[in-house]
């Protein structure tokens, strides 16, 4: 699997794709990280999943950097 936020498609470690709630809704979402930045996406109603990675709100620079993977961590155990 590849991820591309430019034309250059590079491929992604297992470690780059992550399922967590992250809009609280109680389904799991994606997050992606690989060599080409990061992908946030929210699970909808009907099953697909919906890009949000530009309303989340992170700045240009966190989004497009090079990622070896992403991991998920609680700091308020909840």
């Amino acid at each position: 699997m590849s991820m591309s936020n430019s034309g250059d498609s590079k491929p992604l470690s297992a470690n780059g794709l992550v399922f967590a709630d992250w809009d609280r809704d109680y389904r799991q979402d994606l997050i992606i990280a690989g060599p080409n930045g990061l992908k946030l996406l929210t699970a909808s109603e009907s099953g697909g999943f919906e890009d949000v990675t530009k309303e989340c709100g992170l700045d240009a620079g966190v989004i497009s950097t090079a990622y070896y993977g992403a991991w998920i961590f609680d700091a308020e155990s909840d």
